[in-house]
């Protein structure tokens, strides 16, 4: 029952920091989050917690992406705002070596969303992703989050 609550709490939290925190939103994160509980009650009939090392790891890359995507937002402010116009868009084509779908779109969106890059296509094993300037395209090809995921596919066998 305590672990529950927790969850619940959890999750609630987790609410609050997407919707805002309102009175309508606490009562419909409230509601939301009970029914995610109940749907899933089983998992913990079944021994099987929340606490797995695969979300364990996505919780790692969660705050791993936080802090790149502050330092990104910094060096996009930094090169839209500079006296020298540095921009040269460029289009860049790689293979990041994942097999997963979900891990491609993992990488896909977590491109997307780090400032000054945008994935314009995923075909196959080849990700084509647009950048602000050359420097911003060989970081995105040599991230340290390829080989996170990597590491996690292989983890999963």
């Amino acid at each position: 029952m305590l672990r529950t609550i927790f969850y619940w709490f959890c999750l609630l939290g987790f609410w609050f920091m997407l919707a805002g925190i309102s009175l309508a939103s606490g009562a419909a994160g409230a509601v939301a989050t009970l029914l995610v509980l109940w749907h899933n009650r089983n998992l913990a009939a079944e021994g099987r917690g929340l606490c797995t090392p695969k979300i364990i790891s996505f919780l790692f890359l969660g705050l791993y992406l936080l802090g790149q995507l502050i330092l990104a937002g910094l060096q996009t402010a930094r090169l839209v705002l500079s006296p020298k116009f540095q921009l040269q868009p460029v289009l860049v084509t790689f293979n990041p070596g994942l097999k997963s779908g979900f891990l491609k779109t993992v990488l896909a969106n977590s491109i997307t969303l780090t400032p000054g890059t945008l994935t314009v296509a995923v075909k196959g094993e080849k990700f084509t992703v647009h950048a602000l300037n050359l420097s911003a395209a060989q970081k995105i090809v040599q991230w340290p989050l390829l080989s996170f995921l990597r590491g996690m596919e292989e983890d999963n066998g």
